[in-house]
């Protein structure tokens, strides 16, 4: 079995599940389009089932492949043109969101986007704009 991450990752990408993969089987594509959305691939070939990454994921994004529930079923083929068109594909870049103390914009790293000099700290999505975010894509 291998794991599949579903729409729910799809313009949310963080990365922390990438960061915790041991054999490195995450991608995005080079290129993101309607063929191929914005958000993390797995291969399904390098996946070793350790099921590391799904605790990471803080959008709930990731389940194993016989758990994909029906909604996302389209995304195990989709994580699967990671290995099929290969050459669309790159590693994921492994970023640490954080989101300022002052004004609360996210950034993709840990220099402030927004012009404060407030610290930042990590960002992690509120139990709210999950929710939010699994019924923007049919999931409850």
């Amino acid at each position: 079995m291998t794991y599949v991450v579903t729409s729910l990752c799809r313009d949310c990408k963080d990365t922390s599940c990438a960061k915790v993969c041991p054999v490195d089987c995450f991608y995005e594509p080079k290129a993101p389009g309607s063929d191929l959305p914005d958000q993390l691939y797995i291969d399904p070939n390098e996946c070793i089932d350790c099921n590391l990454c799904v605790a990471e994921c803080p959008w709930e994004a990731i389940f194993a492949k016989a758990d994909v529930p029906d909604v996302f079923q389209n995304c195990i083929a989709l994580n699967a043109l990671s290995t099929t068109k290969h050459q669309d594909f790159q590693k994921a870049v492994q970023l640490d969101w954080g989101v300022c103390s002052q004004c609360g914009t996210k950034t993709p790293d840990d220099n402030p986007r927004c012009g404060c000099k407030a610290k930042l700290h990590k960002y992690s999505p509120s139990s709210e704009e999950i929710e939010a975010n699994k019924e923007r894509w049919g999931h409850k």
